[in-house]
């Protein structure tokens, strides 16, 4: 993932100077990225790398850019417990996403309750 082109979620992620790096995902396996933060020393600042293991996720490149920017924002104005941030060894932060498939609610035998119907979501780890 490198370069300034892409859509909206994606240009803006380089915008707040987000790096894209590609690379091997070990402790993690069938995950879709990790994002890692660091706030500056002044915490004036932050620092922040979407890492995506090879061959990256072309497929839905700006979604995953989507909740990146997202999380990330939401990591300045409310902190790391909202959505799960863990805490790194280095002082920085750092979330998982893993895109999972969910039933649609037409399907059989689903339980009743049920009230949202996407296809997919993302979901944030720390494990």
């Amino acid at each position: 993932m490198s370069g300034s082109t892409g859509g909206v979620h994606e240009r803006a992620l380089h915008a707040l100077g987000t790096e894209f790096v590609t690379a091997p995902l070990p402790n993690h396996p069938g995950a879709e990225a990790a994002l890692l933060a660091r706030f500056t020393d002044d915490l004036t600042g932050l620092h922040s790398w979407l890492v995506t293991p090879p061959p990256g996720p072309e497929d839905d490149r700006e979604g995953l850019c989507a909740w990146a920017r997202q999380r990330l924002l939401r990591l300045v104005e409310h902190g790391p417990a909202p959505d799960g941030w863990g805490e790194r060894s280095d002082g920085g932060w750092q979330l998982v996403a893993y895109l999972r498939a969910v039933p649609r609610l037409d399907e059989p035998g689903l339980p009743i309750d049920l009230l949202d119907t996407p296809s997919t979501v993302r979901d944030a780890g720390t494990a």
